[in-house]
């Protein structure tokens, strides 16, 4: 396998679908896997018995940390952040590497996978949440390592999607970078269940993306609703429509539960 300067980073919990990700790793890259949460203590036995895995270990369920924890443990030049439900698509990490020498960072397209009605449907629906506008949302994208150097490393107060956040600050400083939608990426079939809980957890990454930025909401969530239903009706049709209402009506309740739970801590102090 060709040698790249890659340190590949991958969460995991209790997902076995990552020996199938490791195994779609086509070149002689770092692997640095970070087990988080309540993890299952026989896949990371697995893992400290494979060859060449870097094996890092957290308590607590927060991306942040866990991109934080690759970054400083990476000792390649680039740094690519995967997810456990996917794979890499051959030649994938290859072609990443070709481009980014024009671009500090490229972003691969994330390739939803369906099997039946329900699952295209959900499919669709995150097209068009996630990978419709070209975005820096993991997996995905491939960074210099030095970039953290300049925007800061992932905000920690930020368990859930704090992609999302560093993408708004890597705008800010108007970094360059790439999307080839020709380099693929492949994610799992999603299910209702694990697809709704996902929309429930960005509500509360969304809930601390304004904590912990002191922001507010510049539009009114039945506005935003409404805009975003009519959007995707118009591009993706009546049944991903109405899916897409639902899955952002959990991410809105989400956030709304958090922001009463914290007047309501605030009440108690």
């Amino acid at each position: 396998m060709k040698k790249l300067p890659i340190s590949v980073i991958i969460p995991l919990k209790d997902d076995r679908r990552i020996f199938r990700c490791i195994q779609s790793i086509d070149a002689d890259v770092e692997i640095i896997v970070v087990l988080n949460g309540k993890y299952d203590k026989n896949i990371a036995t697995r893992l400290e018995k494979m060859k060449d895995i870097k094996l890092f270990r957290l308590r607590e369920l927060n991306f942040a940390k866990i991109y934080n924890i690759g970054i400083r443990n990476a000792t390649r030049s680039y740094i690519f952040f995967m997810d456990s439900d996917c794979i890499f698509v051959a030649g994938a990490l290859e072609k990443l590497m070709v481009e980014v020498r024009g671009y500090p960072i490229v972003k691969g397209n994330v390739a939803f996978q369906h099997h039946g009605l329900m699952q295209r449907i959900i499919a669709r629906t995150r097209e068009f949440t996630t990978t419709d506008t070209p975005n820096l949302f993991i997996p995905g994208p491939l960074f210099y390592k030095a970039i953290f150097d300049k925007v800061g490393v992932f905000n920690e107060n930020i368990a859930h999607c704090a992609d999302n956040e560093m993408f708004k600050r890597i705008e800010a400083n108007s970094i360059r970078w790439k999307y080839l939608p020709d380099v693929v990426i492949k994610h799992d079939p999603l299910d209702v269940k694990s697809d709704l809980r996902s929309a429930y957890n960005y509500g509360i990454g969304r809930y601390q993306r304004y904590k912990a930025l002191d922001q507010k909401r510049n539009k009114s969530i039945l506005k935003d609703l409404l805009s975003g239903i009519i959007r995707c009706y118009s591009s993706k049709g009546m049944l991903v429509a109405v899916y897409y209402c639902l899955w952002i009506t959990t991410l809105n309740i989400s956030y709304l539960l958090c922001i009463l739970r914290g007047k309501y801590e605030n009440h108690k102090i």
